[in-house]
């Protein structure tokens, strides 16, 4: 097994406008091209088989991984991939435009007094960081629920689709075996911190960080009642969150006013269209019926391993907790019981299977299978084994249904905000 190290942020991402080079940006996919070229080369003097090579990644990793299968010159690089801890989402629609990458790039530039991406490479890591950071914040993406963020570009020379568009599309490494996996509850503790980030970005409510703050700090809960819905009601306006939004992910007041807990309603929406909608209306388009795509193997993990409540127990499945499950990483030690013990061993055989032959066994987790065997359906696992299933079947159903009315590209890439798109500003 090989480990890769790659640029991230703005040192992997910055997109150079004014370059006579072929490439002019994503230079942390081309560092992760670079290893798989290394593998194909020196991977052989190591034991492996350079013709049975498996990729694999968690969140951004795993993101990553959907962008070698969508870029065509990395497919002769390898040969299967798993990705874990993410959907396959649109990088927020706006982070992968040429053109955000702009407004990123002039903000830096206007504060250190550089035209261009030379002047800024005689700065100091200590002058560019805190301006990198802070960039994303400046702009408005459309629908944007956490922070903005430098990340891949559709540059039209690596790749001229997002990695949602081009798996709907088909048109994504043919005959290649991928294994997709997230977490039900991916998204919930990647929500800590950023709510009052995300309401501040919606310009109506801009002005509300002081009174969401102390609302958070009487109430004691993160997220507050009902500013998810004044979110939702904004974004998507008052027609479209009344039909598709209000009756699945609405979060309203106590019958008395009080104010509620409202984080499992955004964790709820957050991972239904980043993580599971978005991914399985991927999956509904060509990869469904083109006989040359996949197979390709869905899996919401069930297992739950974080948020004890007061009898100790885990309530939730967080952020990459698959990646412990795919790739062997849960210990198997004395006094684990019997049964935890068997879904451990299992969960070795079924991803080793796949690792190094691109199929799973039939065995004591059960069967795994296909898209085109699920029928709409995917894998849902936990320690009693493999169950075939709906996942987030009635949030699926109405953001499709919104996806109907706006697009469900820009639906599920992030790319609406009712005051702009329908002109009110």
């Amino acid at each position: 097994m090989f480990s890769i190290q790659y640029r991230v942020g703005p040192y992997g991402f910055m997109y150079n406008h004014d370059s006579n080079e072929e490439h002019k940006g994503n230079w942390g996919l081309l560092d992760q091209q670079m290893a798989l070229k290394w593998v194909q080369e020196f991977g052989g003097e190591f034991g492996g088989d350079i013709n049975e090579v498996t990729i694999g990644g968690c969140s951004a990793g795993g993101a990553s991984i959907w962008w070698h299968l969508n870029m065509p010159s990395s497919w002769p690089y390898f040969h299967r991939a798993i990705t874990t801890g993410i959907g396959v989402s649109g990088s927020n629609n706006g982070t992968a435009a040429i053109e955000v990458n702009r407004m990123y790039n002039n903000y830096v530039g206007e504060q250190l007094g550089c035209e261009d991406i030379a002047c800024l490479r005689t700065k100091t890591p200590e002058e560019l960081n805190p301006l990198f950071i802070a960039a994303p914040t400046m702009f408005y993406l459309p629908g944007q629920f956490h922070d903005a963020m430098y990340a891949p570009i559709v540059d039209g020379v690596l790749t001229s689709k997002t990695n949602l568009e081009s798996l709907y599309a088909g048109e994504i490494r043919p005959n290649t075996p991928i294994s997709w996996n997230y977490n039900r509850d991916d998204v919930w503790n990647l929500l800590t911190g950023e709510f009052a980030n995300s309401v501040v970005r919606v310009e109506e409510l801009a002005d509300t960080l002081d009174e969401l703050t102390a609302l958070q700090t009487s109430s004691g809960f993160e997220i507050p009642s009902d500013y998810t819905d004044q979110m939702f009601r904004y974004v998507y306006g008052e027609d479209f969150y009344s039909t598709y939004i209000e009756s699945v992910f609405s979060c309203p007041n106590g019958e008395n006013g009080e104010i509620v807990d409202c984080k499992p309603a955004m964790n709820a929406f957050s991972n239904a269209r980043s993580w599971s909608c978005n991914t399985q209306y991927g999956l509904s388009g060509a990869p469904l019926t083109d006989p040359n795509i996949g197979p390709i193997y869905p899996m919401e993990l069930q297992d739950e391993d974080c948020v004890a409540d007061e009898n100790g127990d885990n309530t939730r499945v967080c952020h990459c907790h698959d990646k412990s499950v795919v790739f062997g990483n849960k210990k198997i030690y004395d006094g684990l019981s019997q049964k935890e013990r068997d879904y451990r061993i299992a969960s070795r055989e079924y991803w080793g299977q796949f690792i190094r032959e691109g199929t799973f066994p039939n065995g004591l987790l059960g069967e795994m299978k296909n898209i085109k065997q699920l029928n709409g359906m995917l894998n849902l696992l936990d320690e009693d084994g493999i169950v075939h299933g709906h996942a987030y079947e009635q949030e699926c159903i109405a953001l499709n249904a919104l996806g109907d009315e706006i697009g469900h590209m820009t639906m599920y890439q992030n790319g609406y905000y009712h005051t702009y798109d329908q002109g009110k500003l």
